[in-house]
């Protein structure tokens, strides 16, 4: 009997099973013929000038972009083209309404071949755009163009042909046409023994595995035992960056809001607007507005209010429909606008917090009571203590194990796509950021800077200037504040110490060539900005660079310039 029942069981799976796989060929069989019709109508480029993973301009409205697809029809052939982000940004937003958009994001346009014409300059062909990844694997610097994903190249037969790869590159992250006197495999792997023994260290810190452990439980140092678990198993820039990133940010957001009174509504609180009436759940807090809020609906006649608390409020839907006319999920609200909604309980769709015992308001997670700064008891004081000593550590690493700057720059210089460039600049940055005993303030000055308040920021970057003298980021930050302040000559000062300190600073370039830029200095602008390219080649400067030389003539932007030159040399 149990045979017979097992012969039938198998027979239903096997049933099921070709089932499945007949659906499947439904599905794939019109894909794929359509995929081989695109093929065959693509073999032949009589009349088709550019290629799939080409980077061309407009002729006219100058924006950037790498080809896509390309169709022929009665007036010629059509391009469908990936814009850069920052030619988007910069140039004359008319031509915007004819893009394609994406989750709000500008990030496609079609052009006749006649309108468009080959990037020639090397520095200004790194095309950004989130989406480019899913249809190109990576850039090819000995063409300056991108090399399409398989099923793009198959549907272009003729358009992509790969050089051989050399045997001292890394296919992985670097351009084939890199040179051959440098094994960038061998300095991947430097790299990654260094984060490996950052994570070594720090797992002495917090160990891994709970079960070795006397320390508590629960968020945030869970997220982080995970993510160092992750580092010492994957040493990557990547899971390197993330943890860094994590730690710092979560006890800067902490000891920003410390110092301060506590707020009126505590987090999980459900409160009302005055105003409005709609009701809702806080879920974060901020002992000043993070944007200019004076011109708002519903802050008139508040006095000072710049200098009120805001709140995060999660609201209900039903409320915000009748008040507003739709949906309203996230509301910023000054706490002058609030008002406990008392015992009455009501659900927030979205918010997956639980409900406090009677049902008077929600429990925050740990991980955000910790950030905004709640009381967690004892085990709140050994888990600031341990975050501390992690971010202590991490700081100390950076001087005392540092990771290869000259290694990094390389495989900065040769990255295949902006994401792993973006990786890797901001370990760079984060290196900068690194002090044995001022990152705290440093990361203060940034959290003032980034709540546009740059006099504040200003004032902690001179007091570690003082201390340090040879802080180069503390340098480069007071220029970007003095810049935002409007004092151009101080600007300048502070980022020719910058760059007198770290001649490889490029965001320190970018800003020097802003301020040239500013002034009229074209010539000076196209300067600073291809020494950022030339220590950066994926960074976003290359748009405003390209728009400056779209302006007028340059003469010394020729092929075998400085553009196409090593960063080494």
């Amino acid at each position: 009997l149990s045979f017979r029942l097992s012969e039938t069981a198998n027979k239903e799976r096997l049933d099921v099973a070709l089932e499945c796989l007949r659906n499947l060929n439904n599905y794939l069989t019109p894909a794929i013929n359509e995929r081989h019709r695109r093929r065959e109508s693509h073999g032949n480029r009589d009349g088709v000038a550019y290629r799939v993973g080409d980077v061309v301009k407009h002729k006219t409205e100058k924006w950037r972009g790498v080809i896509v697809t390309w169709q022929r029809d009665d007036d010629g052939v059509y391009y469908r083209i990936l814009l850069d982000t920052g030619d988007v940004t910069l140039y004359n937003p008319a031509f915007v309404r004819y893009s394609q958009t994406e989750g709000g994001e500008v990030h496609q346009m079609a052009a006749k071949q006649d309108e468009l014409e080959k990037v020639s300059i090397a520095c200004l062909t790194r095309i950004r755009n989130s989406h480019l990844e899913t249809k190109f694997s990576s850039y090819d610097s000995s063409r300056n163009s991108f090399h399409p994903r398989p099923i793009l190249a198959y549907e272009y037969p003729n358009d992509y042909h790969p050089l051989p790869t050399t045997t001292t590159a890394s296919s992985s992250t670097l351009s084939p046409a890199s040179s051959s006197s440098i094994n960038f495999q061998t300095l991947e792997n430097n790299v990654t023994q260094t984060v490996h023994s950052h994570a070594v260290k720090l797992s002495q810190i917090l160990p891994v595995t709970s079960s070795s452990s006397l320390l508590p439980d629960r968020e945030p140092l869970l997220t982080v035992r995970r993510q160092l678990e992750t580092l010492l198993s994957s040493p990557t820039l990547s899971n390197y960056l993330t943890l860094s990133t994590n730690i710092h940010s979560l006890l800067t957001h902490r000891s920003i809001l410390h110092p301060h009174s506590p707020p009126l509504h505590p987090l999980g609180a459900t409160v009302r607007h005055t105003k409005y009436s709609y009701r809702g759940v806080v879920v974060g807090w901020d002992p000043t507005p993070v944007v200019d809020v004076r011109n708002w609906d519903g802050v008139g006649g508040i006095e000072n209010v710049m200098k009120r608390k805001f709140y995060h409020v999660v609201t209900v839907d039903d409320d915000c429909v009748k008040v507003f006319g739709g949906e309203r999920r996230w509301r910023y609200v000054c706490e002058a606008n609030l008002e406990s909604y008392g015992d009455v309980a009501f659900r927030v769709e979205g918010l997956d917090w639980d409900m406090e015992e009677g049902g008077n308001g929600y429990v925050a997670p740990d991980d955000i009571k910790f950030k905004y700064a709640e009381n967690m008891g004892e085990d709140g004081e050994v888990i600031v203590d341990v975050m501390t000593k992690l971010r202590n550590e991490l700081s100390m690493l950076h001087h005392q194990v540092p990771l290869c700057q000259s290694s990094l720059f390389t495989l900065l210089e040769n990255a295949t796509s902006a994401s792993k460039a973006q990786t890797i600049e901001e370990i760079i940055k984060d290196i900068w950021k690194s002090h044995p005993t001022n990152r705290p303030t440093m990361d203060h000055a940034l959290s003032h800077l980034l709540r546009n308040s740059a006099t504040s920021s200003l004032a902690l970057l001179d007091t570690l200037v003082e201390r340090d003298p040879s802080y180069t980021e503390a340098w480069n930050k007071k220029a970007t504040c003095h810049y935002l302040l409007g004092d151009m000559e101080a600007s300048e000062t502070a980022t020719r110490q910058t760059l007198k300190l770290e001649p490889r600073h490029f965001a320190a370039w970018s800003g020097l060539g802003l301020i040239h830029q500013d002034r009229g200095e074209r010539d000076e602008a196209i300067s600073c900005y291809k020494k950022s390219l030339k220590w950066h080649p994926w960074g976003a400067v290359s748009a405003r660079l390209a728009a400056l030389i779209d302006k007028g003539c340059d003469s010394e932007m020729e092929e075998g310039s400085e553009e196409g030159s090593a960063p080494h040399e």
